[in-house]
């Protein structure tokens, strides 16, 4: 089964759960959406199907690193849907 781990920008989700709700969002509030959303923390925030994804919008995702065994080869494959800004 393929695994994705990925690297949020949490302070951008918790910004924009706040201007959801109408509300400031604790950090604590963030883990819980992101566990409703299908998302485990293992070290780093992991799912296992790209449903799971769709809860984020693509700036709040830093990295994302998908990874799936075949015949005891396992093939990873990294994005950076949107490189931090180097401020140029």
């Amino acid at each position: 089964m393929p695994q994705i781990c990925v690297r949020i920008d949490t302070e951008l989700l918790r910004e924009r759960l706040a201007r959801e709700s109408g509300k400031p969002a604790s950090s604590m509030e963030v883990t819980r959406w992101l566990h409703r959303a299908g998302f485990s923390l293992e070290g780093t925030w992991q799912c296992d199907h790209a449903e799971a994804l769709k809860q984020l919008r693509p700036e709040e995702i830093l990295e994302l690193v998908r990874t799936e065994s075949e015949h005891g080869v396992t093939f990873v494959h990294r994005e950076f849907p949107h490189p931090p800004a180097t401020g140029l």
